[in-house]
């Protein structure tokens, strides 16, 4: 993985380009931000760019020897430390990253922003916990002693850093303060708060920010095969974190924005009978898929309003992707919004959403909301 194939993050990229090239990156760069937002893929294409025998001032080449081992994940001199299992099941036999890696090597290639929890499905174990341990940190430092077998220098890769146990952050630490020579190691951590004040002190901190709505809309059309318009509703879900739009997508069996704009239309004219087929209709989806769409309408609430004060220069960009039927519906439906609406509707939605996540009814939730919404509107 290179630069160019990481979605958005220009400034971030920028800064490690220009520490690697300028003999100016430290030996502990730290990569912190919330989850999906590319904090791993930055990391090991930091990796590539180092380890490639023909860089540019952009990017690496791709084709070298090192790119392709890198791009498979197996270059010699780039070793990661994960969170996992200590222990086999039923067995008192430690572990460490390596008896891991090519589960994590099949689903990275599958899925370069592959979220903890995610990582924690693939293996099987939702109701253990992971860990990165003082077996891992041994076993890190052994590697690290040695030269690099064909690169100029070893890269370490710590995803989820935060998940270190207390005894192996303190073995971490001793690594930390008497780095070996020709060593660079990244970390990465969605929360600094738990990682030592010690640990954060001897590391280049980098806060890697959400990705752009327009950023994460592109990573879906070119790389899962969706319309457009799809994407758009997609990483209006998102909040500018790839792996939760890649979740969303991969749940989503129908676009969102027509059941909304019926919704709408039916909470309007009020109409028992359509209410009474709309909410059964929503409730044979699947839990996952009712809480999304709550999710949409709320987001789609919002750009309704901001789309009735703003000039059609400056519509939202989510709009850009709209059909000429979806745009005349936001159009006329802004016009029976105000602020005053718009706050109770909000703060409806919300509370149904919290109502299903607790196991509600789905039907009788779908068909009271509806009528609220209704006694809204009118």
């Amino acid at each position: 993985m290179n630069f160019s194939t990481v979605a958005g993050q220009e400034k971030v990229k920028e800064i490690l380009r220009k520490n690697i090239l300028t003999s100016r990156l430290a030996h502990a760069t730290l990569l912190y931000g919330k989850s999906g937002v590319g904090k791993l893929p930055l990391a090991i294409a930091a990796a590539q760019y180092i380890h490639c025998e023909n860089r540019n001032e952009e990017d690496a080449c791709g084709k070298c020897r090192a790119c392709i081992k890198q791009e498979k994940l197996l270059h010699p001199d780039t070793h990661f430390v994960l969170p996992i299992f200590p222990k086999k099941h039923g067995s008192n036999e430690n572990l460490t990253s390596d008896d891991f890696i090519e589960n994590f090597r099949t689903f990275f290639k599958k899925n370069p922003y592959l979220s903890i929890q995610q990582w924690l499905s693939t293996l099987s174990q939702e109701n253990k916990q992971l860990f990165i341990t003082i077996n891992d940190i041994r076993h890190l430092q052994k590697k690290a002693a040695l030269k690099p077998f064909e690169s100029h220098a070893k890269v370490i890769i710590i995803w989820h850093i935060e998940k270190i146990t207390n005894e192996a952050a303190n073995s971490f630490l001793k690594f930390l303060e008497e780095p070996p020579p020709q060593t660079f190691i990244f970390l990465t951590a969605e929360d600094t708060t738990l990682l030592l004040p010690t640990i954060l002190s001897r590391c280049q901190k980098i806060y890697v920010p959400g990705l752009y709505t327009q950023e994460i809309i592109n990573y879906l059309a070119q790389n899962h095969e969706i319309t457009p318009a799809k994407a758009a509703e997609i990483a209006a879900l998102a909040q500018g974190s790839l792996s939760t739009a890649i979740e969303i997508q991969e749940v989503t069996t129908q676009p969102f924005s027509p059941i909304f704009m019926d919704w709408m239309r039916i909470c309007y004219k009020g109409l028992l009978v359509e209410i009474d087929n709309w909410a059964k209709k929503m409730s044979s989806e699947s839990k996952e898929n009712q809480k999304l769409f709550l999710q949409f309408s709320i987001q789609k609430l919002r750009e309704a309003f901001t789309f009735s004060i703003l000039s059609d220069n400056s519509s939202p960009s989510s709009f850009l992707y709209l059909s000429q039927e979806e745009k005349k519906f936001f159009e006329n439906f802004s016009k029976f919004l105000n602020l005053e609406k718009i706050n109770k509707m909000f703060t409806t939605l919300e509370q149904h959403l919290y109502y299903l996540s607790r196991n509600a009814n789905a039907y009788m939730l779908f068909y009271t909301l509806s009528l609220k919404l209704n006694t809204i509107l009118k």
